[in-house]
C-alpha cells in the first residue's frame, strides 16, 4: 500500500541531506521503509511541484504528476538500490 501523508505535512521545511544519508535513506525506501519514503517526498515534493509547474503552468497537473512521480518510485522502489544519488535523476 502507498503510504499515507496528511495534506498538512506536505508544506514541512526542507532539510537538506548529504549523498552519503541520501544513499541510505535510498536504501530504506528500497526495502520498503515507509518513513524513509516520506523523508525522500518530503524532500522533494516542493523541487519536482516548481518544476512541473513551470512545465504545465497548471497547479492541479503539477501535483497530479508529482502524486504519480511518487506512487511509480513506491511501486519500483526496490530498483532505488542501483541509484547512488537521487537529484540527479
Amino acid at each position: 500500500a502507498f503510504p499515507y501523508f496528511s495534506p498538512v505535512a506536505f508544506n514541512r521545511p526542507l532539510q537538506e541531506h548529504s549523498s552519503y544519508e541520501e544513499k541510505d535513506l535510498l536504501l530504506q525506501v528500497a526495502e520498503g521503509g515507509e518513513t524513509a519514503f516520506r523523508e525522500l517526498f518530503y524532500q522533494y515534493r516542493p523541487r519536482l511541484i516548481a518544476f512541473v509547474l513551470g512545465l504545465s503552468k497548471r497547479e492541479q497537473s503539477a501535483e497530479d504528476v508529482v502524486h504519480d512521480i511518487f506512487l511509480d518510485l513506491w511501486k519500483n522502489r526496490e530498483l532505488l538500490r542501483e541509484i547512488p544519488y537521487f537529484k540527479s535523476h
